[in-house]
């Protein structure tokens, strides 16, 4: 896809990096557990359930929504139910030995009827403009907790997110850019509940706001695409970024595995939505 950098790796290749980091996340998870000297009865199963009834699905949902937007912005509809399919196989495919998370997306739009280079584009600015908007985000969280280091990288996201909204206003018009940016907030807030709940769940409470901060990892490890989903690449940023909260970084690292997994079966789920997409 144009502008859409993917590592020329033979599926050999990312597979032994798929091998690698379950391998770093399967010993994170053991290390974290024994760090933190929790037992399956030390982990609470409410907090657990609400997360994958409620919030994963909205998640879910808001991404679908997202992608509808996209494809209104390059004149294109596409139902919910396709673009929930959409989703969650496009999120399963980020942990497959391939490349897939963003060319099932655009494939969808192209599939409802787009232009091959404007569902490329598009999807493509969405994305950079997610992540700008997550690193936004993060940056005000740490600057908030006093990390004054963190107001440099606040403003170059905002800076980033002005040029990548700019650039969808122009294609989109202001309704659906507004829309879309609205939708990736709410998506950013889901996700830091999210996580939230997870540390609840294994009795390492925290405030939203560290939670927000331990949530982007999962993002910014998925930018590590020789690794597929960023696989222990996430869990092992959340750690790093714990030590700047008062959670502890085995907490930080076990509490995301849990976001990740949950997100993994709403996402399965979502993929197997039994709508007219099937």
């Amino acid at each position: 896809m144009n502008g859409l950098t993917i590592p020329k790796l033979t599926p050999v290749q990312r597979a032994v990096a798929s091998l690698i980091g379950a391998t770093l996340l399967t010993v994170g998870v053991i290390y974290s557990v024994r760090r933190l000297g929790i037992g399956w009865g030390d982990v609470s199963p409410l907090p657990l359930l609400i997360n994958l009834c409620l919030i994963q699905p909205a998640i879910l949902a808001l991404a679908a929504i997202t992608l509808r937007l996209s494809g209104r912005a390059v004149g294109t509809q596409i139902g919910f139910a396709p673009a929930i399919q959409a989703v969650g196989y496009a999120n399963f495919a980020e942990i497959l030995p391939l490349p897939g998370g963003a060319l099932i997306r655009g494939a969808a739009l192209v599939r409802a009827g787009a232009n091959l280079g404007q569902a490329a584009s598009i999807v493509t600015l969405t994305a950079f403009l997610s992540l700008a908007l997550i690193v936004l985000i993060a940056s005000f969280a740490l600057f908030l907790l006093g990390i004054s280091e963190a107001l440099a990288v606040m403003v170059a996201a905002l800076a980033g997110s002005f040029v990548f909204a700019w650039r969808i206003l122009r294609r989109a018009g202001l309704a659906l850019t507004a829309g879309i940016v609205a939708i990736r907030f709410g998506t950013i807030a889901a996700s830091a509940i999210s996580v939230f709940l997870t540390l609840a769940s294994i009795a390492a409470p925290a405030s939203l706001t560290e939670a927000l901060i331990i949530s982007v990892s999962g993002t910014l490890g998925s930018v590590v695409t020789i690794v597929p989903a960023g696989l222990g690449i996430s869990e092992s940023i959340a750690a790093a970024l714990a030590t700047m909260t008062s959670i502890a970084p085995a907490a930080a690292f076990l509490a995301l595995a849990l976001h990740r997994t949950l997100a993994l079966v709403a996402s399965l789920g979502a993929a197997f939505w039994p709508g007219p997409g099937t």
